[in-house]
């Protein structure tokens, strides 16, 4: 992520997981970083629509996508991973922690 991302690996100021996409050869033709999510982000608050003390009180549930990068070029690369992240983080969340993180429907 430090060589190829223009902006370098994200700085791990709170709690960060990362995803790693491997195909057949071993490769990682993939990466994401997310991180917790900032207490504020303007996009973000008009489109939950809480209210300040909703929004405190329900911040936890909210990942902020920090670095995504694609290496090479591959059929589907821009969308096939995103969706299997998303899948993957649902199940997780899902599985590990009792709760069920809604995503947005994709736009068309």
């Amino acid at each position: 992520m430090d060589e190829q991302h223009y902006l370098g690996a994200p700085w791990k100021i709170s709690q960060t997981v990362w995803y790693v996409a491997n195909d057949d050869s071993g490769a990682w033709p993939a990466l994401a970083a997310f991180s917790a999510a900032a207490l504020k982000c303007s996009a973000r608050d008009a489109w939950t629509g809480w209210c300040p003390r909703d929004q405190y009180g329900q911040l936890h549930l909210v990942a902020n996508n920090v670095r995504l990068l694609l290496l090479g070029r591959r059929p589907n690369h821009g969308s096939r991973f995103p969706a299997l992240r998303a899948r993957r983080i649902e199940r997780r969340d899902v599985r590990e922690c009792a709760i069920r993180i809604p995503f947005p429907a994709p736009a068309d």
